[in-house]
């Protein structure tokens, strides 16, 4: 995993219905690998009948299994956009627009 990271693969959190491992995550975090982007792979039945439910509700599991507000939040925001080298979306900036 170091060496993908090195070589500058990102880590997406695409949780899904099944996709999820709360123990690889946490491990994974507690080693200081964290992912880079965190979606839900939000669709109609792990939305209503979960796991998933909402991005918020993905975010919060997140928050639960050790990364801080701003990790989480950054990986919602400005890293996802950065992914998709949207260098002036995702982020709260003077002169930025919306």
């Amino acid at each position: 995993m170091t060496r993908a990271l090195a070589r500058g693969v990102r880590l997406d959190v695409g949780h899904g219905t099944a996709s999820l491992s709360f123990a690889v995550a946490k491990r994974a975090i507690s080693l200081g690998i964290l992912p880079h982007t965190i979606s839900s792979d939000i669709y109609c039945r792990n939305r209503i009948n979960g796991p998933v439910h909402s991005l918020a509700n993905v975010m919060s599991k997140f928050l639960a299994i050790g990364m801080s507000l701003p990790q989480v939040i950054a990986c919602v925001t400005a890293n996802a956009a950065d992914s998709l080298s949207l260098k002036t979306k995702g982020r709260l900036q003077p002169g930025l627009g919306c």
